[in-house]
């Protein structure tokens, strides 16, 4: 086995302890940069606590103390990111394109809180 190989292994295998250790982590983010001194980064792997799940499309509220006020209308896509559904979030009113996210579910569940009602 490459060293390669074993880092994809050992970086797998620490997703899924970590799960297994608390259910309510989602990994939402990892980039490696090894072998790339000119890079600041070596390794970044970010695990943010899931604050909602996918009930539906309709309206949620946001996930953090600070925007648990926050409404966005969610909508599931038709389309995956290695592996995991993607979803539309747009926040109410929110009109300028550039503001829209696409999200992967780990990064969904990270990001939205409870649904507060149908669209």
């Amino acid at each position: 086995m490459t060293a390669r190989e074993r880092y994809n292994f050992h970086l797998e295998e620490m997703k899924k302890a970590a799960l297994e250790i608390d259910p309510a982590v989602r990994f939402t983010h990892s980039e490696e940069y090894l072998g790339r001194p000119e890079n600041p980064l070596a390794v970044m792997i970010m695990g943010r606590w899931a604050k909602g799940r996918y009930e539906g499309d309709g309206v949620y509220a946001g996930g953090s103390e600070w925007c648990k006020q926050t409404r966005y209308n969610v909508e599931m896509l038709d389309t995956t990111v290695g592996g995991e559904r993607e979803f539309s979030v747009i926040e109410i009113g929110e009109t300028d394109r550039t503001k829209w996210m696409t999200l992967a579910e780990p990064n969904f569940e990270a990001f939205i809180g409870e649904k507060v009602s149908a669209s």
